[in-house]
């Protein structure tokens, strides 16, 4: 029932702006330090409530060699090294 309800709230509504996606994929400026950026309130419990304990330590162990790799020089976001 959700998936027909959803889909017809999809349907009956107006299509997005044409800066929708571009605001989505880009909305910080290209200088945005994300070390600086506070966390996004109620972050965990968010998390919590839609992903299981396996998603999480999945998560974990993903984020943990990102950060990893990036300590060893071997990625870059966005080419600022």
């Amino acid at each position: 029932m959700q998936v027909k309800q959803a889909l017809d709230f999809a349907l009956n509504s107006e299509p997005p702006s044409k800066q929708l996606a571009k605001e989505l994929e880009y909305p910080d400026p290209p200088s945005t330090d994300y070390n600086l950026k506070p966390e996004i309130p109620k972050a965990n419990e968010i998390n919590g409530r839609v992903l299981s304990s396996a998603q999480k330590e999945n998560l974990e162990r993903h984020l943990e060699s990102l950060r990893k790799l990036a300590l060893n020089g071997q990625i870059t976001i966005g080419g600022l090294g």
